[in-house]
């Protein structure tokens, strides 16, 4: 459309120059000029029509929780997305008594599930959206022997 809307331009400056030298030319100037104004009214409804296709979070933050999927129909009122502030996270743990006296304010950690043996998260990096190192944490993680139990745990529970 944009492509069409450079030649209809050229073409209507070509016929400027020559309108004023009879009807035919003047009337091919308003043809033209038609022409450009219908393409420019298609360009804006095409805007319009692609910015309503959009999908827009009605706040500034992170995706925390993404519960649609590519291709799935959704409705005007289904979440799609869970966003949050991208404020600091803050963590409740429990530390061991035995531990407490290795622990600094302000140290970095990472964050390690005992529910799910093997899923170790770097909160520093999530928040910074460093997938990178988070995926390098988690595939860290996945590769303890821990993990390697617990996943035969739920093979033998489903089978």
């Amino acid at each position: 459309m944009e492509i069409n809307r450079g030649q209809l331009e050229r073409d209507l400056a070509r016929a400027e120059k020559d309108r004023d030298k009879n009807d035919a030319t003047r009337t091919e100037y308003e043809q033209r000029w038609t022409k450009l104004e219908e393409a420019k009214s298609r360009i804006a409804a095409q805007k319009v029509h692609l910015d309503s296709l959009l999908l827009k979070a009605p706040l500034d933050g992170m995706v925390l929780r993404r519960d649609g999927e590519v291709g799935e129909i959704a409705g005007p009122t289904d979440v799609l997305f869970w966003v949050g502030p991208p404020a600091p996270m803050q963590v409740v743990a429990e530390v061991n008594e035995e531990e407490i006296n290795r622990i600094v304010s302000g140290q970095k950690a990472f964050l390690r599930s005992e529910a799910f043996p093997g899923l170790w998260l770097d909160p520093a990096a999530l928040v910074r959206g460093d997938l990178g190192r988070v995926l390098a944490v988690v595939q860290q993680g996945v590769a303890t022997p821990e993990h390697a139990a617990f996943v035969r745990r739920l093979a033998g529970a489903t089978a």
